[in-house]
């Protein structure tokens, strides 16, 4: 057994300043985890501000309420699957199939509302039902069957757009 006694005895520091150490002190608060995404909502308001003229008039504004609606429907989606604690890739897709699903059977095949809705609800179902089945009946893993999803949805509607607008790309109204 060596002894110790013999060695000086060194002073220790009350008070250790390092920006490691208070980084860590820092992110180990839980106001944190909560500020940062604030920080950034502000700091993207900031840069918004900056550099667009006329984000903030009331023209816009309006704007930006009458379609906020879509993107809220697919955000409402993701927080339902957010918060019983999943991750679906797949609700942008779905979302997109079945607005056209909408579109198509409302424009082009010139069906009333009513059934245009349930052709809209049906699309969305049948990819619903299609990943219920892969994940819960045949086991395949959450992420890799949102994944999977959001590739076929994306891939099944370029060839049902083709079909829609007899092989024509679409051109945006203003040039």
């Amino acid at each position: 057994m060596t002894d110790l006694a013999h060695l000086p005895r060194q002073p220790v520091p009350r008070l250790v300043l390092s920006p490691r150490r208070i980084l860590a002190d820092v992110l180990a608060k839980g106001w944190v985890e909560s500020t940062i995404p604030f920080l950034a909502y502000v700091a993207t308001v900031i840069g918004i501000v900056l550099t667009t003229d006329g984000y903030f008039s009331a023209q816009n504004l309006r704007n930006l309420a009458a379609y906020a609606s879509d993107g809220g429907l697919v955000i409402l989606a993701m927080l339902i699957v957010v918060a019983v604690g999943g991750l679906d890739l797949s609700v942008g897709s779905n979302f997109a199939m079945s607005a056209f699903v909408a579109l198509f059977a409302f424009h082009i095949l010139g069906l009333p509302v009513p059934a245009v809705l349930a052709l809209s609800l049906a699309s969305g179902l049948l990819v619903g039902v299609a990943k219920g089945a892969l994940a819960g009946l045949i086991g395949c893993g959450a992420l890799l069957t949102t994944l999977g999803t959001m590739i076929t949805v994306r891939g099944g509607f370029h060839p049902c757009l083709a079909v829609a607008t007899g092989g024509n790309r679409l051109q945006r109204a203003d040039g």
